[in-house]
């Protein structure tokens, strides 16, 4: 039953690691179509993969739908209350720096997905900063490149799994490796059912084993967890 699971696993990251290659062969070598005027939408289409171009793309194209309502001056940075052309509500407040160019809003986007929202966007166009600003709201993990660069110790280069990981090493791939179990446990009530009793059974056994326990000579068994781990460090999230 568990090597089972372990085949079914390295399936499961077989068939992801081929669908993430295809959608990078399609961001390089398939232009999007532009569905405003502004030139940043062609620069991100540059740097960001499709999928997180889309997201973009569409906050980009829906932030002509706002304008600014009402606006005022505070403390170096002026306050603009966001809303669709011809309604009042919903508003959302956003917050504009004057020095150092920095945005907030309300919705918090930001914040929560990591790309500027439509309120926002619509005020650095407005005040033709747009192109400037955004530079420092890109985060790595949405670019093309980002599988290439090591962030925050996480993503690895695929290579040999060394002999002795540190501790920190060895929490982040299991991360991984559970991030994956809880994906396909959370498709239906059965797979679920299962993946917590499986989990609920190591969390009991591990509790019970010594740190010495631990094989410390490097030899990994093809079907051990280790080397699951070891299998699971060349895909980052």
């Amino acid at each position: 039953m568990v090597s089972k699971f372990f085949y079914q696993y390295d399936k499961a990251l077989n068939t992801r690691y081929l669908s993430e290659k295809e959608k990078d062969v399609k961001t390089k070598t398939l232009k999007p179509i532009m569905r405003t005027s502004y030139n940043i939408e062609e620069e991100a289409s540059k740097i960001y993969t499709r999928k997180s171009f889309l997201i973009f793309q569409d906050e980009l194209f829906n932030s002509q739908r706002f304008k600014a309502h009402k606006t005022h001056e505070e403390d170096g940075r002026k306050i603009s209350w966001m809303g669709i052309a011809g309604k009042e509500k919903p508003a959302y407040e956003v917050t504009l720096g004057r020095e150092n160019n920095t945005i907030s809003c309300t919705c918090c986007k930001f914040e929560f997905i990591g790309f500027l929202c439509r309120h926002s966007l619509h005020v650095l166009a407005k005040k033709s900063v747009l192109d400037s600003v955004m530079q420092s709201y890109v985060l790595e993990r949405w670019m093309m490149n980002a599988k290439s660069r090591i962030v925050n110790g996480i993503c690895v280069d695929e290579g040999p799994l060394e002999t002795v990981p540190s501790s920190l090493v060895m929490k982040h791939r299991l991360m991984r490796w559970f991030y994956l179990v809880a994906e396909m446990g959370s498709l239906s009530i059965k797979k679920y059912e299962h993946a917590s009793r499986r989990i609920d059974n190591i969390h009991q056994e591990l509790q019970l084993m010594n740190d010495d326990d631990c094989n410390t000579e490097g030899n990994v068994e093809p079907n051990s967890l280790q080397f699951l781990i070891a299998r699971s460090a060349t895909y980052c999230f």
